[in-house]
């Protein structure tokens, strides 16, 4: 591995100044997008020292391959593809970018990195916002359903204590005193007139 390595931005800032491969060029004057040959290795004319020399390049760069050892530039390409696409100051211009072809081209465009970093930064403390808020809304609901369910409890038992059921049985305890009552002096009437002319028959019958 090389000794120093520099980071992938200024590695290609300087590729595409050196005008050394082919189809790797400023698209602006302002130097800020960039295009590079993407043509697939299965098209008729493909060659790996001309379609395939950026990513070469690269693999050797980082350590990832030394001369001599046996060509894969399959490989080349995903690597330098991962480490493109996981640059927080470089990004894709799809609209520009050509997938299938002789003229296939990935358009890429260099970004000021405070403001990608910036934009990192807002992004993580939105989620973290929302993690939060969606925390506290799912306690909120659990505290209510729970002060839910007590008022429940009470009321049902309220509606089934012993009071309420004593309550009841007095009720209807006096209710059976009260109608008893009313047919006792009935009863009581008929005993004393009986009772009366058996003393009354007994005073007129002769003595023995």
């Amino acid at each position: 591995m090389p000794v120093s390595r520099m980071r992938m931005r200024p590695w290609l800032e300087r590729m595409i100044n050196s005008d050394t491969i082919e189809g790797l060029t400023w698209l602006d004057p302002e130097k800020t997008m960039f295009s590079i040959p993407w043509k697939h290795a299965a098209r008729h004319g493909w060659a790996i020292e001309k379609d395939a020399n950026l990513f070469k390049m690269w693999a050797i760069h980082t350590g990832k391959y030394v001369e001599g050892r046996t060509s894969d530039p399959k490989t080349w390409k995903a690597n330098i593809s991962c480490a493109m696409n996981s640059l927080p100051d470089i990004e894709e211009v799809k609209k520009m970018s050509i997938n299938k072809g002789h003229q296939a081209v990935r358009v890429f465009k260099m970004l000021p990195a405070a403001t990608k970093s910036k934009d990192k930064r807002s992004k993580a403390k939105e989620a973290r916002s929302r993690r939060k808020s969606a925390s506290v809304k799912v306690a909120e609901e659990m505290v209510d359903s729970s002060d839910t369910q007590s008022s429940v409890n009470e009321s049902t038992t309220d509606s089934f204590s012993p009071q309420h059921s004593n309550v009841n049985t007095s009720q209807q305890a006096a209710s059976l005193r009260f109608e008893f009552q009313d047919e006792v002096p009935d009863f009581s009437m008929s005993v004393e007139v009986g009772a009366f002319d058996m003393c009354h028959r007994f005073e007129v019958s002769p003595e023995h």
